[in-house]
């Protein structure tokens, strides 16, 4: 029997076996980023998956209930590494901060296609107000604190707006990996490792000379 045939219901213990909806996860992360939301059918996942439709159903309802779990999927990584140091933003936390994103980002997140391609999408699309609500819930709220805390702690420069320092961050960490291969092209670029590598760098080289400050040590030693 065909697995297209089977009946909707749950999976057999042959199934279990493997980590169909880990599977499923990660055929929808790679569509939903590289093609339009209307091109993307239960039934392309489900046989880039290798599984049946039914599958899809059953763990996620129907296809937005997919995307749903997609994007959760691409946040929660990010968060986790955020709210590990919205507690208590140093100098030296949100240098790390800033490290782990992009090594999180480098090693194959879709979050800034996934994002890319549903936020350009109308205000009043349930597709755009899903990621809109999971940033919201997430990513905002812990970016508020850590900015909040490099005005308090003296980590930004005085002369610069927190909240376009928090857009050049953002920029600064995402544009490699949504800016369109065409592009790269170009300017004789492409987004090797080595090339990921070398940007990151010149990034953060940019942003410590740009609008964050080094902790100025004071000597109480007497003279």
């Amino acid at each position: 029997m065909s697995l297209e045939k089977r009946r909707v219901g749950r999976p057999s213990a042959k199934d279990n076996n493997i980590d169909i909806k880990a599977k499923l996860l990660e055929c929808a992360c790679h569509l939903f980023a590289t093609m339009p939301y209307e091109k993307v059918s239960i039934r392309l996942v489900s046989l880039k998956a290798g599984v049946s439709s039914s599958l899809i159903r059953y763990y996620f309802g129907d296809k937005e209930g997919l995307l749903e779990e997609v994007v959760q999927s691409v946040v929660f990584p990010i968060y986790s590494r955020v709210h590990s140091l919205a507690e208590n933003t140093t100098y030296d936390s949100f240098i790390e901060l800033f490290e782990g994103l992009y090594a999180e980002l480098t090693k194959g997140s879709y979050l800034p296609k996934i994002v890319f391609q549903f936020m350009v999408m109308p205000p009043s699309d349930s597709k755009r107000q899903l990621v809109e609500r999971i940033i919201a819930e997430c990513s905002k709220p812990l970016q508020d604190v850590i900015f909040e805390q490099l005005v308090e702690n003296k980590i930004l420069r005085p002369d610069v707006d927190p909240s376009l320092c928090r857009l050049s961050w953002l920029s600064l960490m995402m544009f490699p990996f949504i800016v369109p291969p065409a592009l790269m092209k170009l300017h004789d670029m492409e987004l090797t490792d080595e090339f990921l590598d070398r940007f990151f760098r010149h990034n953060m080289n940019l942003m410590m000379h740009g609008f964050i400050q080094a902790p100025v040590h004071i000597d109480n030693e007497c003279e």
